[in-house]
């Protein structure tokens, strides 16, 4: 039985992404804490 392992190769900080789009940090925040997290993972 194999089992898939998720692995992180990326990080990138709610600051960064709200410069990269141009958009408010704190707009960022609220569409963030709105997000329905299914089965303890938040997929991007």
């Amino acid at each position: 039985m194999t089992m898939h392992v998720n692995k992180v190769h990326h990080v990138t900080t709610i600051t960064q992404v709200a410069k990269d789009l141009g958009e408010d940090e704190d707009w960022l925040w609220d569409i963030a804490n709105e997000m329905e997290i299914e089965g303890g993972l938040i997929w991007l």
